[in-house]
């Protein structure tokens, strides 16, 4: 069974001036072919060697998507050592507490941003031996005691590589499908993110039966912007890279990725689901303010009628070819629930977009849907049927469990948060509720989410909370309803569709904290509230209470006060508590809320609404 580094060296053999990976720099596409990805490689692994590197030492990856970090990643695992992807935008008290967890002895950063959110704590962090930066900008006055650039590691690399010829050729065929590959930390949603530890195996075994299912093949033009520290970005993009030996494209920076994906024009890609509704947004707006009634037309037909030989020629074309969407063959959606209405937009459009279902824990993916359950009406909770060599159950209490050949091997130095999710038979509990519906993955909601109203019937916040959110308006939700009668939500708007619906209206306001305060945009989220509300069964389940009391937050939840993951999943509980006294408000009928600062001066006044009973509509 082949591991990552024995792949490298296939590819670099039998596909030697295939072009493995490009990147946009000052506007114009540089490319490696996968002989030049393994001479880079070569040098950082004899560089990681040189400075004492041995198998099973960590070594942090943080930054963006750049060619140097993926070689990095081959180089240590070449050796034997364990990859730790971190997020580029971490800070300072988050990078310290996860490079002393997994003990990294060596950290490659992209740039300046990086270097500076660890350049005070370098010195507390005694594990830590080497500190490489490949952009060089801005670098020049800092002290390099204990920093190294990437082009001085890499001539360190060639020195000894001139004089141990076959070292990495040697040490590389001792790493096995069972050695570690990857630590890859959780989101942290309702705690601290564990580090996952992950095989060669868990990712190929799962990747090749991916590639298998979906017809994935060398030829595929794959674009790479989500975070590496995301196990779908290892999986879909890295992991799959190597099994088939396709083209990366990394743009050029977070700011031009729409511009570079759609000079790409990927012809597989995966997204979480707000990338989709931001697309979907912006493709309704510029339809809303074109002074041409066609594309409103057709895009209103679209889902109901389908694409018209016209409409496609003029509207749904030029559409995808705007967005880089034209040469998709495989399009894939995971992370957290795709709204039906954007769903079945995309699915109209022509892109062959599956839900997929995966964790750290399962090496990026247990399920995808199949091409036959596109056809039928999708559900936003239905992920698909389990690959080959994954097995899924769901016990009574409807905990949805897996086991199978991308099981991972534990969190790393912690045994006995191990050992509570997996069990001894060797099942891990994904922590998510659901079903199993004729062999395919329903999944409601995040067990430790789940509490109960008054009344004593379940309540499961997530089911409602997406319902709100497939509103193109709203950006965000957190509802709250424990040992209650009623739900109060707390909704943060899309400020973007908001503020160009605004702009239609003819309204005049200074931005995000003014459009929450006016009427129109009140009205305009109390309209959705009233909609859930009259199908709050069908969303919430049987007996579950409406939607009585709801505001508008003046602006977004924040990863820097803990209220988002950097994955930018909510944290539930830390928002219910940094906003309690504007829930408490909210349950006690106040009509207005004043929001102070440190200061004790008024920020804004927010408006509480009351959105009354709806009649249920069965469905």
């Amino acid at each position: 069974m082949e591991t990552f580094p024995s792949l490298l060296q296939q590819h670099a053999t039998q596909s030697s001036n295939r072009t493995a990976l490009r990147m946009k720099k000052h506007g114009i596409w540089n490319s490696y072919t996968w002989k030049e990805v393994a001479a880079e490689v070569q040098k950082l692994a004899c560089g990681f060697a040189a400075t004492g590197l041995k198998p099973g030492d960590k070594v942090a990856i943080i930054g963006n998507n750049v060619p140097p970090l993926f070689f990095s990643i081959l180089a240590a695992q070449s050796l034997g050592a364990v990859p730790v992807p971190m997020h580029a935008d971490a800070t300072t008290v988050e990078l310290k507490d996860l490079l002393e967890n997994c003990e990294a002895r060596f950290a490659i950063l992209q740039d300046q941003q990086q270097v500076d959110a660890i350049y005070e704590v370098i010195t507390e962090l005694p594990q830590l031996t080497e500190v490489i930066y490949f952009d060089e900008r801005g670098m020049r006055d800092y002290d390099h005691t204990h920093l190294t650039s990437y082009i001085d590691f890499e001539e360190r690399g060639e020195q000894f590589a001139k004089e141990h010829p076959t070292f990495l050729d040697d040490v590389a065929s001792k790493v096995t499908p069972d050695s570690e590959a990857f630590i890859i930390y959780t989101a942290g949603t309702s705690g601290n993110c564990r580090g996952a530890v992950l095989t060669h195996s868990n990712f190929l075994t799962i990747g090749q039966a991916f590639v298998d299912q979906e017809g994935i093949d060398e030829d595929e033009e794959v674009f790479a912007y989500l975070p590496l520290s995301y196990s779908s970005t290892l999986f879909f993009v890295y992991a799959l890279w190597v099994i088939k030996g396709y083209t990366i494209n990394c743009p050029e920076s977070n700011e031009t990725i729409l511009a570079d994906m759609r000079e790409v024009g990927p012809t597989m890609f995966y997204a979480p689901p707000d990338f989709y509704k931001t697309m979907y947004s912006q493709i309704k707006l510029r339809a809303e303010n074109s002074s041409s009634k066609m594309l409103v037309k057709y895009l209103s037909t679209l889902m109901n009628d389908g694409q018209s030989w016209l409409g496609e020629k003029l509207v749904f074309n030029p559409i995808k070819d705007l967005y880089g969407l034209s040469r998709i063959k495989h399009s894939y959606v995971g992370n957290d629930v795709l709204s039906e209405e954007v769903f079945k937009f995309f699915i109209a459009l022509g892109i062959n977009l599956k839900a997929t279902y995966g964790s750290a824990e399962s090496a990026g993916c247990i399920s995808v849907q199949g091409s036959s359950d596109l056809k039928a009406d999708h559900s936003e909770s239905m992920v698909g049927a389990p690959l080959p060599g994954v097995e899924v159950k769901v016990d009574a209490n409807k905990g949805i469990y897996f086991k199978g050949t991308n099981a991972f091997k534990g969190y790393y130095r912690d045994d006995a948060h191990t050992n509570t999710v997996v069990s001894a038979d060797g099942w891990i509990n994904t922590g998510d509720v659901g079903e199993m519906i004729d062999g395919h993955i329903h999944v409601m909601e995040r067990a430790d989410c789940i509490s109960k109203f008054s009344s004593g019937v379940d309540f499961l916040p997530k089911q409602i909370e997406n319902a709100l959110k497939a509103s193109r308006y709203i950006k965000n939700v957190v509802v709250i309803g424990e040992q209650k009668d009623h739900i109060a939500a707390l909704i943060v708007i899309d400020g973007d569709a908001v503020g160009g619906w605004a702009e239609r209206q003819q309204m005049q306001f200074t931005g995000m904290r003014d459009l929450a305060t006016k009427s129109e945009v009140i009205e305009l989220i109390s309209s959705k509230v009233r909609e859930v509300n009259s199908c709050m069964e069908h969303v919430g389940g049987a007996g579950c209470p409406q939607i009585k009391r709801h505001t508008i937050l003046h602006k977004k939840f924040s990863a820097s006060a803990g209220e988002l993951t950097r994955s930018h999943k909510i944290r539930r509980d830390i928002i219910v508590n940094n906003y309690k006294v504007l829930f408490d408000a909210l349950y006690s009928g106040a009509d207005k809320y004043d929001v102070i600062d440190s200061n004790g001066e008024l920020v804004t006044q927010l408006r509480l609404e009351t959105a009354g009973v709806t009649e249920l509509i069965k469905k």
